[in-house]
Order: structure tokens, then C-alpha cells, then sequence
């Protein structure tokens, strides 16, 4: 009898053993999915936002006179670079943004030192992939290959088409990199 109750007494002890590491166990995969998707929810709000701030660039006076005119003087140039950055003043972990005429002649407000590869932007994939989101913002890494950091720092690129407000025909592309 003796055996026996040791047997029952060693048999509870390991069932409630494994019962305990299966919860804690279980707790942790819960905690770990509450976590991650906190964390994809902001990723995405701060994406949202970001696409957001490329929307008001787009509508920037300076900007869309950079875009338009025939001749780009630096007068120009500089105007649209005070534009983008009146918009980006209230906005944080922002990199850089690029602003690609359709000559692909650029303006950027980055700090620091950048690779842009304007074989890449004038090819038909790169262009095709922005195109086909008609005004939406794409989401890539380093430009899709366009723009990078010479420092080699990834950065997140929200890219799109610029069109003419009243023409609706494409006059650049706008890169803002996080």
C-alpha cells in the first residue's frame, strides 16, 4: 500500500508539473501575440501617418511650382525645400524625402549622404510598381533599390506618384524615407 500511495503521490506531483510549465508556457505564446500586435498596430498607424505627410507634400504650393516649371532655378529649388519641411515640422523619426521631377532631377531634405540610382527610378518595374497603386503610397525598403544611405542604414520608403492636381498627368515621384 505503501508503493502504491508514492506512486499516486509521484504521479499528481509530475501531472501537476507538467500542468504548470504548459500554462506558463501558453501564457507566454498569449503575452508574446498581445505584444506583436501592438507593436503591427503602431508600425501601421505610424505608417498611415506617414503616407499622410507625403499627401500634404504633394499639395504644397513650392513643391507643385517645383514640379511644374520648364526651368528649375535654385531660388525654386530652395522655396520647395522650405515647403517640404514647413509640412514636416511637426513630425518625427523622418530620414529624409525625395522629390523626383519627371526629368528626374530631385530635391531632397535628407541629412547625411545618400546613394540615388536613377537607372533603377527609370526603369519600367520600379515606375510599374508605383504606377499601378494610381496615387497610392507603396512601402519598400531602401527605395525599392532608388535610394539608399551611404552609410548603409536601412531605411523605410513611402513612395508614390505625383500627379498634377488639374491635368491629373504624372509630373514626378515623392520618396519619404523613415
Amino acid at each position: 500500500m505503501g508503493i502504491s500511495l508514492l506512486i499516486f503521490f509521484a504521479a499528481f506531483f509530475i501531472s501537476l508539473l507538467v500542468f504548470t510549465i504548459k500554462s506558463r508556457w501558453d501564457y507566454g505564446i498569449r503575452e508574446s501575440e498581445t505584444v506583436l500586435n501592438a507593436m503591427s498596430e503602431s508600425i501601421q498607424g505610424s505608417i498611415q501617418s506617414y503616407k499622410d505627410i507625403s499627401r500634404l507634400i504633394m499639395l504644397n504650393d513650392s513643391v507643385r511650382n517645383y514640379l511644374r516649371m520648364e526651368e528649375v532655378d535654385d531660388g525654386i529649388k530652395y522655396d520647395a525645400r522650405i515647403g517640404v519641411q514647413n509640412v514636416l515640422i511637426a513630425s518625427d523619426n523622418l530620414d529624409s524625402v525625395f522629390i523626383f521631377r519627371d526629368d528626374y532631377q530631385y530635391i531632397t531634405t535628407g541629412r547625411g549622404d545618400y546613394n540615388v540610382n536613377i537607372d533603377k527610378l527609370r526603369s519600367y518595374e520600379w515606375q510599374h510598381k508605383i504606377a499601378d497603386e494610381r496615387g497610392g503610397a507603396v512601402v519598400f525598403n531602401n527605395g525599392d533599390g532608388a535610394v539608399s544611405r551611404q552609410n548603409g542604414e536601412n531605411i523605410i520608403s513611402i513612395e508614390r506618384v505625383i500627379n498634377d492636381l488639374e491635368s491629373q498627368k504624372r509630373v514626378g515621384f515623392l520618396l519619404v524615407n523613415v
